[in-house]
């Protein structure tokens, strides 16, 4: 499972995932709302299992902070350092302190079990053999309580995408750098429009799909 080169830079992953109360950031109020209906939906299963939450490939803490914010015991688990301090910094600012731990969705160990474990936003889609699945499903079920459930959500995958050359880049989205909008001096009579400053995700590149037995 290699590392996708998005993780190791988490302001531009912010950026494209960015918290849904901001939707200059988010682009459009449509994928807002799909981002926030993604927060409550986790919100809302981690606050039915009760008992201590774990979340897997938690990147820069999208959901873990709202969920801490909810005064939920959450640890949140992730195998980018750069992503860890990222969402480490975000708690500090508001406040909560979920435990971060570095590790591996395949092999990790943690003291205790957990009445809900989670992986959101296609995470579960980054182990690409049945051997990577296997080893992850056995930990997540070694970690859970006797009643606890594991929650996932996973893209319904499109044959069209899936049989596109895996060695070329292919644009995915767009974003708004808040960093890099400029004005036009107002000397000049001009009338374009503010000038924006695009940062474009191509898909990570990744070898077509092999099983084990």
């Amino acid at each position: 499972m290699d590392e996708c080169p998005l993780y190791s830079e988490p302001e531009l992953y912010d950026l494209l995932f960015p918290d849904p109360r901001h939707v200059v950031y988010v682009g459009n109020e449509t994928r807002a709302q799909r981002l926030a209906s993604s927060e409550q939906f986790y919100l809302d299963e981690v606050r039915r299992g009760g008992g201590r939450v774990l979340e897997l490939a938690c990147g820069s803490g999208r959901l873990t902070i709202p969920i801490a914010q909810a005064a939920v015991e959450i640890v949140a688990l992730d195998s980018s350092e750069s992503m860890l301090n990222a969402a480490r910094a975000k708690a500090v600012e508001t406040g909560v302190a979920p435990m971060f731990v570095h590790g591996d969705m395949r092999t990790f160990e943690l003291p205790g079990q957990f009445s809900t474990i989670f992986m959101a936003g296609n995470s579960l889609l980054h182990l690409l053999t049945n051997d990577a699945l296997r080893g992850c499903l056995e930990h997540v079920r070694r970690h859970l309580l006797g009643d606890g459930k594991f929650v996932f959500d996973v893209f319904n995958p499109d044959p069209h995408l899936l049989s596109r050359d895996y060695e070329k880049r292919y644009p995915v989205l767009r974003v708004r750098d808040p960093k890099q909008v400029r004005l036009r001096p107002k000397r000049q009579r001009n009338t374009t429009p503010r000038l924006r400053s695009m940062m474009s995700l191509g898909t990570c590149r990744r070898p077509p799909l092999r099983t084990s037995a």
